[in-house]
């Protein structure tokens, strides 16, 4: 007996067709008798109607509800290269391909009377849609500033939180790109990969909780001797003086991570990752000569071998 069940998402009768308009042009071209190889694409994408999953209260039975946001932008360019810069007569062989992706987004109009589309999120810090900014801002509490942009601290020495949210990043990267590297001789090939991106915030809840609750090694600091917030105290006046009060290392840590705010956790996401490594051997087609075989190639590959760079601690 087969038991009926509900889907998690509510069923929206009043939805509309998503519908995208594109412009593009590009240019293909090759020189040094094709040993370089480049393409250049521009683009612009406007999208009406985008249909997006929204989370709703668990109370009514569901977790999210496809809905119409609006309209969104989207311009930008793609290159792709490729090439030999080496061949020698002997065999050996170095390829290499290169690819760049700059996308420029703007999210133009939501529903009527809506400023704002939570997409989803964790604790206190959610993903939204916010119209004249970029698709994916993180929205959420962060610390009182002066106007010079230091970190206000109450007569306690402890960071003051600003009760108003505000954006605090943007999930959407400047640009992303990739690099491939291809070694061949004699039958062996070695493959290797690596990518990246620059910019887009990352909020990491690891470093709140690790924080707060003493458990990552920033902790250590100060356990002895105090900790002297970076920042400003207020002199009453409308001006500032440099923060000088020495406060405990846990409450310290305690006041400046938790669910109260969010902005000491965003950081920038920007990276470079070893994706792939390919090590193989093409075996000569002279072994399966009495075999209905040919072009055998045995191959030993790592993926996600390494992060290069990275600003954010603790995490992948």
């Amino acid at each position: 007996v087969l038991s009926p069940t509900e889907n998690n998402s509510l069923l929206n009768p009043q939805l509309k067709p998503e519908i995208t308009t594109s412009i593009e042009a590009g240019v293909e071209s090759n020189w040094f008798s094709g040993r370089l190889n480049g393409t250049v694409t521009l683009y612009q994408k406007t999208t009406n109607d985008q249909i997006i999953p929204v989370q709703i209260s668990g109370a009514s039975g569901y977790t999210s509800r496809n809905t119409n946001i609006g309209e969104m932008v989207n311009k930008g360019v793609e290159i792709q290269l490729s090439g030999s810069p080496v061949k020698l007569t002997n065999g050996f062989e170095w390829s290499v391909g290169l690819n760049w992706a700059r996308n420029i987004n703007e999210v133009t109009s939501l529903a009527p009377d809506l400023d704002a589309l939570n997409l989803g999120g964790q604790w206190n810090v959610s993903v939204q849609a916010r119209v004249g900014e970029t698709y994916g801002s993180l929205f959420g509490p962060g610390f009182v500033k002066d106007p010079n942009g230091n970190i206000v601290h109450g007569s306690n020495g402890l960071p003051l939180t600003d009760p108003t949210y505000r954006v605090l990043g943007n999930v959407t990267p400047q640009w992303i790109g990739g690099i491939t590297n291809n070694f061949s001789f004699k039958g062996i090939n070695l493959n290797v990969v690596m990518d990246g991106r620059y910019g887009g915030d990352v909020y990491s809840m690891t470093t709140t909780w690790g924080r707060y609750s003493g458990v990552l090694e920033e902790t250590l600091f100060g356990r002895e001797t105090g900790i002297v917030g970076d920042g400003v105290l207020a002199n009453g006046d409308g001006t500032f003086r440099p923060n000088d009060i020495v406060v405990d290392a846990e409450k310290y840590n305690k006041a400046a991570y938790s669910n109260e705010v969010a902005e000491s956790s965003i950081f920038d996401g920007t990276f470079l990752k070893l994706r792939q490594v390919q090590l193989g051997y093409r075996i000569p087609n002279k072994v399966f000569s009495k075999l209905p075989i040919r072009e055998v190639t045995v191959s030993i590959v790592g993926r996600n071998l390494a992060l290069l760079y990275a600003t954010i601690p603790h995490i992948d």
